[in-house]
């Protein structure tokens, strides 16, 4: 994860991410292979240039998502190598549960 809440928001615009919870989980992080035995409370934030089929899909979520780490160049689409991805390409912003509570972004309400 990037660092802190009020470093996201200083890197991404907040006019791109929809404050609005969309999904509530945790995830468990599975490293060389070995079994996890971390796990982490997030929310998913809708992206606002998300297209309407990923809120079809968000839903459809379990309720803990096991991650496995790869490196990015075996996972990511040829046009990402190419090019790097940008904020259009981000369909939901992941913060750990208890950040939007540490700062208040502009314009979003309190939770």
């Amino acid at each position: 994860m990037l660092g802190s809440f009020s470093t996201i928001l200083e890197y991404y615009d907040s006019d791109l991410v929809s404050w609005h919870i969309y999904f509530r989980g945790a995830f468990q992080l599975e490293e060389g292979g070995k079994l996890p035995d971390y796990c982490c409370r997030i929310q998913a934030h809708l992206s606002t240039c998300a297209s309407s089929k990923v809120l079809e899909q968000v839903p459809k979520f379990h309720p803990e998502l096991l991650l496995k780490e790869v490196p990015h160049l075996d996972i990511w689409p040829v046009q990402f190598q190419k090019n790097c991805p940008t904020e259009n390409d981000i369909a939901l912003y992941f913060f750990a549960e208890d950040l939007p509570r540490l700062v208040t972004p502009r314009n979003a309400p309190i939770l």
